[in-house]
């Protein structure tokens, strides 16, 4: 009942902690790489980029300016060239063919100015914020984790035990239960085919982040010019794409995974337990979809689909019925009468 939970946390630590890792690669690569003076041969086009800094209590805005270089140096005994983006302060003193500069291998295997700026922001912003959210998702998964076995094991102890062992291997589904606390619990195995909904929609968030991080690449890069360094934003981004298909292609076949809980509270409705869980209150209802195996809550925002075990379809009604706002819409092939 918590895979999908578990894989939602799983796949975005994996990703902060490739941000991470490629970030601090990058670092130890930048600050650690061998360089060498080159002579300028000739220069091209110049460019430049601005940005907003702050000092002390006012932000003023500075300008790096680059230059397209023809470079040549001599590189394990052999005279050899290179086409390097030179960067400089003053667009009026641009550096000229005879002048040197120091240049060193970037990680992507070409030739750049040393130090490379551009690179070394890329690594920090990638080390920094991957490290960061990492240890907030590590933090929430910790502090969610004690009260997700308390849920677990309270319920488990209301559970009748023919039922516990019904639910044990395949996670059959179990009848409706009155808990404790007052609410109403049950387990249900959902379609296959919603099943695999469920996943293409978490595919296209997947690919959404992806996209999002690939257009933070485009915009950093462009910003500092460094296309170079972009590809490994794209190789970051194309391992977590890796990582989350073999995840989604795997988590649907475990044992369980069509396994969901649900619960009827006084002040509403959830599905799922713990940081995963989906909850709509009944004051929020706009529609119910009465269906012969399920039945589907409409709110403002969200929808949430419930499957019924054989036989509870009853129980689980009478429950809900006197809880649906008066203004809501009820719907569906096996819809009847729900008002009191």
């Amino acid at each position: 009942m918590e895979r999908k939970g578990s894989v939602w946390r799983g796949l975005l630590s994996i990703l902060f902690l490739c941000m991470a890792v490629f970030g601090g690669y990058i670092l130890f690569f930048e600050y650690t790489k061998p360089h060498m003076t080159a002579v300028i041969t000739s220069t091209g086009r110049i460019t430049s980029t601005s940005r907003r800094v702050r000092t002390g209590g006012s932000s003023r805005i500075r300008t790096t300016y680059h230059i397209e270089a023809e470079v040549a140096y001599e590189e394990d005994g052999a005279a050899k060239k290179a086409a390097v983006s030179v960067s400089f302060p003053k667009r009026w003193f641009p550096p000229e063919r005879g002048d040197t500069v120091e240049i060193g291998r970037g990680v992507l295997g070409g030739m750049t100015q040393y130090p490379d700026g551009q690179a070394r922001t890329i690594g920090w912003l990638l080390a920094v914020l991957g490290a960061g959210a990492l240890a907030a998702m590590l933090f929430i998964f910790r502090s969610g984790r004690a009260k997700e076995w308390e849920d677990a094991r309270t319920w488990q102890e209301a559970e009748m035990p023919g039922m516990a062992q019904d639910q044990e291997g395949t996670g059959a589904a179990g009848r409706t239960a009155l808990q404790p606390d007052g609410t109403y619990r049950w387990t249900c195995e959902m379609d296959e085919a919603y099943q695999q909904e469920v996943y293409r929609k978490l595919k296209a968030v997947f690919a959404a982040i992806a996209l999002i991080i690939l257009g933070f690449g485009v915009i950093l890069c462009a910003g500092e010019n460094s296309w170079e360094a972009f590809w490994v934003v794209a190789l970051t981004v194309a391992a977590y794409l890796g990582i989350a298909w073999v995840v989604l292609r795997v988590v649907p076949k475990l044992p369980g995974s069509r396994t969901e809980s649900y619960e009827i509270r006084e002040d509403g409705f959830r599905k799922g337990g713990g940081k995963s869980s989906a909850y709509l209150a009944w004051d929020s209802l706009t529609r119910v979809t009465w269906e012969e195996r399920y039945f589907e809550l409409k709110g403002r925002i969200q929808t949430i689909r419930a499957y019924v075990p054989e036989g509870e379809m009853e129980t689980v009604r009478g429950l809900i019925s006197p809880r649906i706002p008066p203004m809501a819409e009820i719907t569906g092939s096996a819809a009847g009468s729900d008002r009191r």
